[in-house]
Order: structure tokens, then sequence, then C-alpha cells
């Protein structure tokens, strides 16, 4: 794992060193172990390097004086061995025992498009072919490993972040995208292309970014392809099982300890049973939380006891939650509102002093849908029927009984479900989902500042990217967007962000392409069965694990929010709110974000989400 960043430029590699200098330096935590960059040839490329593979080789900028092509590379190549002995049977030198040494290989050998299909992993690499004058961008397929950009005066920045990004004098006034930030406020986070400021973008999953003769070109290479098998059950399951062990076995290859992160879900136990089979010693480590309702701690020791593995709990005190939350605001340089970056954090910094790689359970839920969502999906078109004013009615009678801080209580959930009356069958889970539903964004908006068009652009970008679906259903259209939103622009960003805070590599077996590929293709009823949501996953995990885990109701990686921000954060929340200068001022009403503060505090009502959300866009503002 590392940091990665650079750009092209026309003249004067003196400053060009200096500005790289300024880059690599917020990159500085990803790679701890190491740093090096290369300034020649109009292109400036750095790297810090956390090591996991052949600690001893590995250094990057990866060059090669003959063809002068260069290399930096952030993530690990799965299989990579199994490559390198065929680069080897075909004469090629390999410098070192690397996947970078790998990789570079066979970018030198094979088209970008070709090696793309061939690799296997959690990636984000930019590769400069010298004798064309060819800058490749490409991103993993799921989005794992973060790549932002931009492009001004026909010179291409890029980084690991977007801070990164915005070190280069082209970007460091770039102010926040109106229109991205619209889509956050509804989703907390930003799907697609944007990155929240102007001008820097993000380089798509399953995608690359080719830049030659001042011309950009964004090409899909990889997208979710969901599919029928018609193979037995039997056949069906017996082979996904075999490829969730296969993707364990080779996630677990590392030159440093490695772990696996349990929190007692299925998702999470399944990997550490089928982990524990190939390394019996393997350690599981697991957060415990105050709140009895946010805890599962207890479901992970009882997996950890059945696999007779070594468990670690990390119970935490208000002080730790704290000093977790001033680490979340130090560290975010993107509008990510997702709560379960505080005790992400907190596992990552415990786990850092026993292990350098940890296994988690990232995906399942996207590929065997897993969510309430899709369990509703099938009454969105009964629910498009009933007016938004039914909604608006529903929330109103919800909001006089007094509201529950526990987690996913009833009122919640019957409030965000009244989100989606009245939309289009396909658009009803952002709305489910959304912090902002569209008549409160209306409220909180000053007059003048934004456009309904830009507000409305989520919507638009929704339908456009289920365009060419129709020949799907609506609940695997609902998984299509699930894999390449929310996984990809929540989920995934919020484990890498955590863990290179720590110098820690997580790595997803579920995100391997076969087995997630082979998951896909399975019929939808392998997926929901009546009322069981995941049954193939179900089905598998009973040679692994006991029947009270895999029977138990979905739970989220949560903290109590919703009482800290009443209690042990109150007063740092409502100064950055409240009392520091900020953009957001001039953008916002302030007497809408006082009630929503004000009837958080009395326990009229929980508006956690929203208060969440506005802290981070005002902390990211304030840092910008």
């Amino acid at each position: 794992m590392c940091g990665i960043a650079g750009f092209t430029f026309k003249k004067n590699s003196e400053i060009s060193s200096l500005i790289l200098q300024k880059m690599i330096d917020t990159l500085e935590y990803r790679g701890p172990d190491d740093s090096n960059f290369f300034v020649a040839n109009n292109i400036a490329l750095a790297h810090t390097r956390l090591s996991i593979i052949d600690l001893s080789g590995g250094k990057q900028p990866r060059l090669d004086a003959a063809t002068g092509n260069m290399l930096i590379f952030n993530g690990e190549i799965y299989g990579y061995k199994k490559i390198a002995k065929e680069l080897l049977n075909q004469g090629v030198h390999l410098q070192d025992a690397s996947d970078t040494e790998v990789l570079f290989q066979l970018l030198q050998l094979k088209t970008i498009d070709k090696v793309l299909e061939m690799i296997e992993g959690m990636f984000a690499f930019v590769y400069y072919e010298r004798h064309t004058n060819t800058v490749y961008l490409a991103r993993d397929r799921f989005g794992e490993k973060p790549l932002f950009y931009g492009f001004v005066n026909d010179e291409l920045v890029f980084g690991s972040q977007v801070s990164t990004v915005k070190q280069h004098p082209n970007f460091k006034n770039s102010g926040l995208d109106k229109a991205a930030i619209s889509q956050y406020l509804a989703l907390q986070y930003i799907p697609g292309e944007r990155s929240g400021f102007n001008s820097i973008n993000k380089i798509p999953s399953g995608s690359y970014l080719k830049f030659n003769n001042s011309c950009l070109s964004l090409h899909r290479y990889w997208q979710p392809k969901i599919g029928r098998l018609k193979k037995s059950p039997l056949d069906r399951l017996t082979r996904l099982e075999e490829l969730l062990s296969e993707s364990v076995k080779e996630r677990l290859i590392a030159d440093v300890p490695v772990g696996v992160f349990l929190s007692g879900g299925l998702d999470s136990s399944l990997i550490a049973s089928i982990a524990a089979k190939h390394n019996p010693n393997i350690k599981a480590f697991s957060i415990a939380m105050n709140d009895a309702s946010h805890d599962e701690s207890i479901y992970a020791a009882e997996v950890a006891n059945h696999l007779r593995i070594p468990h670690k709990i990390i119970r935490f005190s208000n002080i730790d939650l704290i000093e977790s939350f001033e680490t979340v605001l130090s560290t975010i340089d993107e509008p990510l509102a997702d709560s379960s970056l505080l005790p992400t954090f907190l596992l990552c910094k415990a786990a850092k002093s026993e292990v350098k790689v940890a296994l988690g359970g990232d995906g399942a839920d996207e590929l065997f849908a897993g969510y309430p969502n899709f369990q509703v999906r099938n009454l969105a078109p009964v629910m498009s029927l009933i007016p938004k004013l039914a909604g608006r009615s529903l929330r109103t009678f919800i909001n006089f009984f007094p509201q529950q801080s526990n987690y996913m209580g009833l009122g919640f959930r019957l409030n965000q479900l009244s989100y989606g009356f009245g939309y289009p069958s396909d658009l009803q889970s952002h709305q489910w989902m959304s912090a902002f539903s569209e008549l409160e964004q209306a409220k909180l908006w000053r007059v003048g500042v934004i456009e309904k068009h830009e507000r409305d652009c989520l919507e638009k970008e929704t339908l456009f990217q289920l365009s060419n679906l129709d020949s799907l259903s609506g609940v695997e259209r609902l998984q299509h967007l699930f894999l390449s939103g929310y996984l990809a622009e929540d989920l995934l960003p919020k484990i890498d962000r955590a863990s290179m805070r720590y110098g820690i590599e997580v790595r997803s077996p579920y995100l391997s392409s076969k087995f997630a590929q082979y998951a896909l293709d399975l019929p939808f009823q392998d997926k929901i069965r009546w009322s069981c949501t995941k049954y193939a996953l179900k089905a598998i995990a009973r040679n692994h694990l006991p029947s009270s885990i895999i029977k138990r109701k979905k739970h989220g990686f949560a903290p109590p929010l919703a009482h800290m921000l009443r209690t042990s954060i109150r007063a740092r929340v409502s100064s950055i709110l409240f009392e520091t200068p900020n953009i957001c001022n001039d953008w916002f009403n302030k007497a809408e974000i006082l009630r929503y503060w004000n009837e958080h505090q009395s326990g009229k009502r929980d508006h956690h989400r929203k208060i969440w959300a506005l802290l981070v866009l005002f902390q990211i503002t304030n840092k910008a």
C-alpha cells in the first residue's frame, strides 16, 4: 500500500521538484516506510511506500533506463508470482521479486487493456510510456484504491488524495462544486466522477484515463455484468465456496503479519472461518461499543471461540471516541460522511501494533443483495404511486413521538422509507438512504446560491447510468447502483482512508473478480429467497459457522453518534458549525442548521445524519 502523486509539465523542473515535495508531504502516512520521486522528460512522479511484499525490493518510481518508461503503483496484485514465472520463462528479466516489477514489465510488453484484463488486485497506478509520450492513470475494478486528477492548461495533475492534487498551483484555489455537494447532502458521499471540488475528478472504478498530445480520454475496461447461471443449485454453491476459498488464500499472502477484522456479522465471520482453515494462527480484531444497540462484540467473540482463533476485542472509552473524532476531522479531505469512520479508525489504530494486513468483509452485501433496500424494492412501483405529500405527512406523524437513538429503530426506518414516496422506482433507494430530502435541501440552500438543475443532477445521472440496463429486473438494477455507488464511493473509500491513516492494508476477498462475477451471475433466487437475503452465502456458511450467526439480522458498523452529538463532542461540533467562519455560511440558511441542532439537542428529533454531513462539509471547507 502506498500513496502516489505527480503531474506533467512544460518547463522548469526545479520548481516542479518543489511542487512535488509539497504533494508527497500530504501522503506521508499512506506510505511511512519509504518515499522517492523522479522529475524528467516533462513528467514528475512521486511515491510513498507501506512495505507489504518484498520488503527490500519494490522501490518506486520504477524506471527503465533503456525505454524511459516509468511507473508508480499503489496496491497489491494477487497471483503475481504465477505471472512472474511466466515472464521469466519468456526470458524477461525481473529486477526484484515484487508485484510492482511484475506490473511494470507487463505494461512494457502488452497494451494497457490486455494488462488490466490479466491482473487481479486492488490498485491505482500511473504509467508513463516514453516513446509515445502517453500517460495512463488506472484504477481497479471495484475502486478499492483511490486516484484523483485535474487537467488545466494542458497539464495533468494526479494523486491518491484530493488534498494532494490541491497542492499543485493549478488547483490550490479549487472551490467546492455545488452540484456535487448537493449529491453529497443527499447520499453522504459523492457518486460518479466528481470529487466535490471544481476541476478535480476521480478515476471511476474499473476505468483508466489516457493522456496524449494534450488530449484526455476515459476508458471503461470493466463493469459489473449481472447474468444467469444454469448449473444445479448444489454445483453453484460448491463452486462459489471454492472461489471464495481461493480468494481468501490469495489475500493471506504477505511478508508481514496478517489478521482479520471480525464484526460478528455473517460476512466477516465467513471470511474469518475460511482464513482460519488456511492459517489456524490468524488473529481476529473486533470493536466493542458502550451502547448495547450498536455493540456486536458478543457475536464476534462467539465466532472466534467457535473457530478457536486468537481474538482481540478493543473496548474504547469516551476519550478514545473523541480522539478518533478528531483524527477523522484532520484526515478527511473530501465529502464523505459515513459515521462508521469513527469505529473503523479505532479498529485500525488498535490493530496496527500487531498486523500490517487485515482481511475484511466489504462487498458481500452488494453482491448478494444483503441490504433492506433489496427486500423493499419490489414494493417500489406501488410506492411511486403514493404522493410525495403523503410521505411528508407520515414524517410529521412520526415526529410527534419521541425519537430514539438506538440502532435502526422503527421510527428511523419508516421515516427514511417515506422519502421515496412519489419517486420513480429506480430513484427510490437513493431517497431511502438520503440525509437531506429534496424539500429539505430546498430549505437549506440560500435562495440564488444553487440552480435547481444542479440540485437535480443526482436524479439525471442515476437514470443515465441505468439507461442501458433495461433488460435487468428492478432489484438487479438496484444491485448495479450499489456496486458502482455505495460500495465504490462510500464503503471502500472509508476503509482505505482509515486503514492508510494507520499504515494497515485491508483486503476484501469478496471483491476477487472471479468470485464477484460468479456471484453476480447467480440467479436472483440465490440472493433473495422469500424473506432471506444473501441466501447462497448463508448456505455455504452452514459449513463454517454457528446457526445463531447465520440467522442474525443485518447490523451496520455504526457508532452511537446521536448520543455523542448531545454529549462528548457537542461543544466541538457546535464550534465548527456556528462559530468558525466558513464559506458554507454564505451557502446555507443558518436558521435551518440551528433548528436541526436545537431539535437534536432537546431529544425532540434525531438529526445526527444531517448534522454529521454538515460537520464534515464545514471541516473540509475550513481546511481547503
